[in-house]
């Protein structure tokens, strides 16, 4: 499983990741997670965001399917993300 922590303001532009998690999880969901990142880089005009990928041999299985904020404009001190089924609903 692989988390991330990005920068998500520029909406025309790749995100810029911030911190990175890569974990091997041995039991099922949930799968707790800390990214730590340098604060310096953390611009309080900014958005971020939190994304997850589950994939299985190389094989993208699971994914964040939708914005989990982070850090600015009110988000949570902690964030719990879901993951859907890749091509499933």
């Amino acid at each position: 499983m692989q988390v991330q922590l990005v920068d998500i303001s520029n909406a025309d532009a790749p995100v810029a990741v911030l911190a990175e998690q890569t974990i091997r999880p041995a039991h099922q969901v949930p799968i707790p997670f800390e990214l730590v990142y340098d604060r310096s880089r953390i611009d309080p005009t900014h958005r971020y965001a939190v994304q997850a990928r589950i994939t299985d041999d190389e094989r993208l299985s699971f994914v964040s399917d939708r914005e989990f904020p982070a850090i600015t404009y009110g988000a949570p001190p902690v964030v719990e993300v879901v993951v859907r089924p890749v091509g499933g609903p």
